[in-house]
């Protein structure tokens, strides 16, 4: 394949980096990109205060960030659905007050629906919780600043056929030209296979 492909997998805890792209053979910055990961907010303790606290330094810090990207964990979701309800709506308060403005998008991750049941039209099943990170589909693609970004659910790239299927199809529709950036929770390759 001779696109360059950038995979953003859950190895860091918080990344900040300039996305670039070549124009007249030279590297010129389009974006800066904070990426969040394995956050595994929950509303017990301070963790809603350390969370809002983090995401000031990092606006703080990195004003010039134009795209927020969190790739799983974002919650905690080992708790009943009650519970997670308050988590989800802390969690959408937060965000939403401290990267206002901002384009954020979301990957699941295993924990964020820890507590589902497995039909996933059930009351809080993915769908529901798709709803809850603002997500439109467990995977989708969206262009920002001349580069084409690919969210996957990594909790299940290896046996989704449909998913891999599909990102075959996102592949092709991108012009050769354009950057494409593939974050996933979990690592969308195994030993000797690489999308």
């Amino acid at each position: 394949m001779s696109r360059r492909i950038i995979m953003a997998v859950a190895v860091s805890m918080c990344l900040c980096g300039c996305v670039t792209s070549r124009t007249g053979g030279q590297r010129e910055p389009v974006t800066v990109a904070v990426h969040l990961t394995d956050i595994h907010f929950n509303t017990g303790g301070d963790v809603p205060q350390r969370f809002q606290s983090a995401l000031r330094h990092i606006r703080a810090t990195h004003p010039e960030a134009s795209l927020y990207l969190l790739t799983g964990d974002n919650v905690d979701g080992k708790a009943d659905r009650n519970v997670m309800a308050g988590t989800y709506a802390a969690w959408k308060s937060i965000t939403g007050a401290e990267l206002e403005g901002v384009p954020l998008r979301v990957a699941l991750g295993n924990h964020d629906y820890d507590f589902v049941p497995a039909d996933p039209e059930a009351p809080y099943g993915k769908a529901a919780i798709l709803n809850q990170f603002g997500m439109p589909a467990r995977y989708y693609g969206f262009d920002l600043h001349g580069w084409h970004f690919i969210v996957l659910d990594g909790t299940a790239f290896g046996c989704d056929k449909v998913q891999q299927e599909w990102l075959d199809k996102e592949l092709g529709s991108v012009d050769a030209r354009t950057p494409i950036a593939i974050l996933s929770h979990q690592p969308v390759f195994s030993l000797g296979t690489i999308v």
